[in-house]
């Protein structure tokens, strides 16, 4: 273009008498104008149009109340903020003349950076202004629009895949940038919407178009499938701004509830995306509504599976009048819904033309589709539009392949939880097909998928249980199987973690033994994790599930065996107790004292009996299980030397230290012989050993203790390295350290509510536990219980013991206090354990909400003092999520 344009003239065409006067004036003060005096019905901003806007120097909109319904005048605008924004000019090339109403309802506020006088009231005026500007701009930057620089790509934190092209849109991205950026650091903002919406694209797409707004970053966590804190410590956080996003929020929820649902420092900003309410703690100035597409960003969408560019497409489409009004019909009556819109895109090849596309998609009568979508999406939808979007859907699903269908059959048994890769992989061959049609996401290194909860319940009332979603669901429950037998084989629960959602919602469809033993593994799990509340949900649902289904069956009663277990977990030994006995005496009357369940039932009835404290009657039992084991499997089966293990611990619980001693050494020579020397339990078996000589031998004992701890980090398995500093610490002169770094390790790795972490503090706060004064702490014994559904063994705290904790976290604070004062790291520290032990009773009496102003206030104060990365600043976030966690439940 020979002459650039000074002025693009962006109105509607209503005001197109007011944009030919100002178009007058600005032409006798000798500026080039470029003015679209076309009046027709636009799909698409045209080549005319984008080859003016590139040309351009500067854009004036004229604001009138009906200029933001427009989606032509809005592209217009997105483009020139655009540019103008990334040529970095502080005089805006973007000008805003207010034909009606006040220039606050102008937006977005950027445009607001320079006003001119209202037009109609002296176009000449408005005219000098203009020019002005442009001649201000011209001097100091002879650049145009169409020569800005484009954005660098934002730095992901994790990596995400690339990011299909997103249509419409433009004035959201404008109102989240002017939410996100006031003069106050730190913003919180929520991006609201139905299901399908595409609020995930939405904010992908505002962190690529503003990456040089973020320097730090953008970082993405999801909140539903993984542990936040465990995504966000492995972010890199610097000191430049930068953007936390949290996928997957659950309607409603307190952002206060987790410390990582915003971001952690000052120089983040946060968006929050959620469907249905917003969260509860949020202002409502602070939360963005997605609408529906408009019609141009529809049929940009619904076209996209055709070659060419938009203005091609819809060109080519325009031609023909019948498949237009097809199209355009299509986009409505999916009510501009993104997700249905972007499904119906990928079908278009697959059918004749948008007439016939259309037509099946309205007049699909096989049932009520639209019974697979949500009630709140039925209800906010236009009335009649939830057949249409769920027909979409289905007839996405059925053109795939069967390797494709097969994946997602997967997903939808696992409803819509996220699915590792150990699962999926089962059908490779189809997920591909799945990925190109749209269907799913993925993480850029396939982890896992996500499909869209509008797909799976599609997927659930299409084939509600036709033999090939059999076959697929024992594939899985087989796969699953395997993971979890692997897990407790080498008591790594690792590769079984990311399982968990996925397993947890497949339970509920759990319907013989080999099935409900799957979800007993799924409860060790959780034991191991330190969730005693998810293991016990899990096996009481078990429990009843088996009592209504079959009666007083064998099944039923070791269901009732791992309640009790549960419920040991749990703390409440009461309740264990009761139920361990009432299975132990069915088991004795239906198959007598030598059967394998019996003997399993008093195993876990002695176990109860130590968590209580009677560790007599607890060796008693055991002694008798062991004759048992020995006499019916010999000395040299696995069985027998697990109940030998568990009588000489419980030997030693009752003092008599010389008969423990004989009787764990035998254990461990016969664990060297049966496991092998470099098994766990074979360290177990060494570990035993050393807890009876920490009373007789310290010195010997601590040198043993060191092999425990080197076995322990070659095993990888951060709770047993931690139960191996413990038991370095009662045999040190210096206990303090190694109980330290016991407490952090179990925090990072079980969490404060584990009965372990609130252990090993309660040691640490002992007096004299920073002297050389021995710390009389209970040896970390291991005691693997014979009984599969037992596996794990989690005492939790008694009230005592916790008031114990809570009195010495109190001591210990006011001794920091007066030797250090309120502002020093050590009694920020203090602080810290006082809110862990506040919060650990809160139980008893309510002591969360002082709990959570305490540690509020140290993890701040940690957080200046020592550095986000500081040991105990990361402890101190840790806490502070779990007792957010606390106050809103």
């Amino acid at each position: 273009m020979a002459n650039p344009y000074d002025v693009f003239l962006c109105y509607v065409w209503e005001d197109k008498a007011e944009a030919d006067a100002l178009r007058a004036e600005l032409e006798a003060l000798h500026l080039n104008v470029f003015q679209d005096t076309k009046m027709r019905v636009y799909d698409f901003i045209d080549g005319e149009i984008n080859e003016a806007l590139r040309h351009s120097r500067t854009l004036v909109m004229l604001h009138s109340p009906s200029f933001h319904n427009s989606e032509y005048c809005w592209q217009e605008l997105h483009y020139a903020l655009l540019r103008s924004y990334r040529l970095g000019l502080d005089r805006t090339r973007v000008m805003a003349v207010v034909k009606a109403g006040r220039m606050r309802a102008v937006r977005p506020d950027m445009v607001k950076n320079w006003v001119l006088p209202p037009v109609g009231q002296d176009s000449a005026k408005v005219a000098e202004a203009v020019a002005d500007n442009v001649r201000l701009i011209a001097a100091a930057d002879s650049r145009l629009l169409g020569d800005a620089p484009e954005p660098p790509e934002p730095r992901w934190q994790p990596t995400l895949p690339s990011l299909r092209t997103v249509y419409g849109r433009e004035r959201e991205l404008w109102e989240l940038h002017d939410l996100l950026f006031t003069d106050q650091p730190g913003q919180v903002v929520a991006v609201t919407g139905l299901s399908g919406q595409g609020k995930t694209s939405f904010a992908e797409q505002y962190a690529r178009l503003f990456a040089q707004d973020y320097p730090g970053g953008v970082h993405f966590l999801r909140a539903t499938g993984h542990s936040l804190a465990e995504q966000a410590g492995s972010l890199e956080i610097g000191d430049e701004r930068y953007l936390w996003i949290v996928d997957d929020v659950p309607a409603g929820t307190d952002l206060r509830s987790s410390r990582y649902l915003v971001a952690p420092t000052g120089a983040g900003r946060t968006l929050v995306l959620t469907q249905g309410d917003a969260p509860g703690s949020m202002d409502r100035q602070r939360v963005l509504e997605l609408p529906a597409l408009g019609r141009m960003a529809a049929l940009a969408v619904l076209t996209s599976g055709l070659p060419g560019t938009v203005e091609n497409r819809l060109t080519r489409l325009r031609t023909d009048r019948v498949a237009y009004h097809a199209a355009a019909g299509l986009a409505d009556d999916l009510a501009g819904h993104p997700h249905a819109l972007v499904l119906a895109a990928g079908l278009v090849r697959s059918f004749t033309d948008f007439p016939e596309l259309r037509r099946v998609l309205t007049a699909d009568d096989r049932r009520p589709l639209f019974l697979a979508l949500p009630g709140d999406l039925v209800a906010k939808l236009p009335h009649g539009k939830a057949r249409a979007i769920t027909a979409a859907i289905v007839r996405s699903v059925e053109q795939l392949p069967e390797g494709g269908r097969d994946v997602l059959r997967i997903a939808a048994l696992g409803d819509a939880a996220p699915v590792p890769r150990s699962l999926y992989s089962l059908c490779d061959s189809g997920i591909d097909e799945v990925l190109r049609a749209l269907l799913a996401t993925t993480t850029e290194d396939r982890a896992e998928i996500r499909v869209h909860p509008l797909v799976t319940r599609t997927v659930q009332l299409i084939e509600p249980d036709p033999p090939r979603v059999q076959r697929l669901r024992i594939a899985v429950l087989g796969r699953l199987t395997q993971l979890a037998d692997q897990a407790r084989e080498s008591r790594s629960f690792g590769a079984l973690t990311p399982c968990l959602a996925y397993l947890v919602r497949l339970a509920d469809g759990m319907a013989d033994l080999d099935e409900w033993h799957l979800v007993n593994e799924a409860g060790r799990a959780f034991a191991e994790l330190g969730d005693s509340r998810s293991t016990l949900d899990l096996y009481r649902s078990l429990f009843d599930t088996c009592a209504q289904a079959l009666g007083d069956s064998p099944t039923t009663i070791a269901m009732l065996v791992g309640l009790g277990a549960a419920y040991g977990m749990h703390g409440e030994h009461a309740t264990a107790l009761d139920l361990k006995v009432r299975a132990h005496q069915w088991l004795l009357a239906e198959f007598g004292p030598d059967h394998p369940d019996t003997l399993i039932a008093c195993n876990n009835i002695a176990v109860t009996h130590l968590d209580m404290g009677d560790p007599g009657l607890a060796a008693d039992l055991l002694h008798g299980v062991h004759q048992t084991r020995r006499r019916v499997l010999g000395d040299y089966h696995v069985d027998t030397v697990e109940a030998l293990t568990n009588y000489s611990i419980a030997v030693g619980r009752t003092g008599d230290h010389v008969h423990a001693l004989l009787l764990k050494q035998q254990a461990y020579q016969l664990c060297q012989d049966v496991h092998g020397p470099g098994s766990p339990r074979t360290t177990d078996a060494l570990n035993n050993i050393a807890a009876t000589l920490s009373h007789t031998d310290r010195g010997r004992a601590h040198a043993l203790f060191r092999e425990v701890h080197a076995a322990r980090l070659a095993e990888a398995n951060d709770a047993e390295t931690a139960g191996a500093l413990e038991n370095l610490a009662v045999t040190s002169d210096e206990p303090a350290r190694f109980l330290i770094d016991a407490y952090r390790l179990r925090l990072a790795a079980q969490g404060p509510d584990h009965p372990a972490t609130q252990r090993v503090l309660r040691f640490l706060l002992q007096p004299g536990a920073g002297t050389s004064t021995m710390v009389t702490a209970q040896v970390v014994d291991v005691l693997p219980a014979g009984l599969e559904l037992d596996g794990i063994r989690l005492d939790r705290a008694r009230a005592d013991e916790l008031d114990q904790l809570h009195e010495r976290a109190r001591d210990h604070y006011d001794q920091c206090y007066a030797e250090f004062g309120p502002d020093d790291a050590r009694t920020m520290v203090a602080v810290c354990y006082l809110a862990h032990a506040h919060a650990a009773i809160d139980q008893l009496d309510q002591q969360a909400d002082e709990a959570w102003i305490l540690i509020d206030d140290a993890a701040q104060g940690l957080h200046e003092t020592l550095g986000p990365d500081a040991p105990e600043t990361r402890a101190a976030w840790r806490l502070h999520e779990w007792i957010a966690g606390i106050r809103a439940r």
